[in-house]
C-alpha cells in the first residue's frame, strides 16, 4: 500500500530511511518566496516544506532533485512572472514576447544563476540525471481516465518510484490510485485525496 506522509508536525522527517525527492512546486515555494519583496500568505502557509528541508539538512540527509524538476522550475518561474507583469501592466504581452524581453532575460539569468549556484554548492542537494523511458509516457496515456497528473508529474512520480523514494509535493493531482510512489506533503487537500485513493497516512 502506498504511503502519504503528513509533515505538518515536523517530528521525524530527517529520520526516514527512504530517499526524499523534491517536486517542482516545493522548490518554487522555497526559492520564489525568497526573492519576493512582499511576503505572500499563500507561501507562508507552506512553510512546513522549508522547515522539513532545514531539519533534513541539519541531519545531513540529502534532498534529491531530478534534472527534469530543475528544467520545469524555470518554466514555472517565467509563467508566474509573466502573469504578474500582465496584471500590473496596461500593455499585455504574450508569454513568448515576455520571455524574449531584454530586461526580463537579464533578470531571469541572474535569478537562475543564484538558485542553481546554491544547489550546486551544496552536496546535500544531489541532482540525479535519471533517464526515463517511453514506457512511462505510454503508461501515462493509458491511465488518463484514472488520474489528473500532467505528463511531467507522472514521469517525476515514476522516476521517484524507480529510486524507491518519497516525493515531497504540494500538488494534489498526485492523489491517484496509479501514482507509483509514496508522497510527503503539508497540503490537507492532498492528504485527504490521497487517503481516499488508497494511500495509508503516516504522521512524521
Amino acid at each position: 500500500m502506498p504511503l502519504v506522509y503528513d509533515i505538518r508536525s515536523q517530528q521525524n522527517v530527517a529520520s526516514l530511511e527512504k530517499p526524499i525527492f523534491a517536486d517542482t512546486n516545493v522548490l518554487f515555494n522555497i526559492f520564489y518566496d525568497q526573492m519576493a519583496l512582499v511576503r505572500n500568505p499563500a507561501y507562508e502557509a507552506k512553510s512546513a516544506y522549508r522547515q522539513a528541508i532545514a531539519s533534513m539538512l541539519d541531519a545531513e540527509k540529502p534532498l534529491y532533485l531530478f534534472s527534469l524538476v530543475l528544467a520545469e522550475l524555470e518554466n514555472v518561474f517565467v509563467k508566474n512572472d509573466h502573469a504578474i507583469f500582465n496584471r500590473a501592466s496596461s500593455e499585455k504581452m504574450d508569454l513568448k514576447s515576455f520571455r524574449a524581453f531584454p530586461s526580463e532575460m537579464s533578470a531571469r539569468q541572474k535569478r537562475y544563476d543564484m538558485i542553481y549556484r546554491q544547489i550546486k554548492a551544496n552536496p546535500l542537494f544531489p541532482c540525479l540525471d535519471v533517464p526515463f523511458s517511453c514506457n512511462a509516457v505510454f503508461q501515462f496515456v493509458e491511465s488518463l481516465d484514472k488520474q489528473a497528473m500532467d505528463t511531467n508529474d507522472f514521469v517525476i512520480a515514476s522516476l521517484c518510484a524507480q529510486q524507491n523514494g518519497i516525493l515531497m509535493t504540494d500538488d494534489k493531482d498526485y492523489a491517484s490510485s496509479v501514482t507509483p510512489c509514496d508522497l510527503m506533503t503539508c497540503n490537507p487537500q492532498l492528504l485527504s485525496a490521497a487517503q481516499a485513493s488508497g494511500f495509508a497516512l503516516v504522521t512524521c
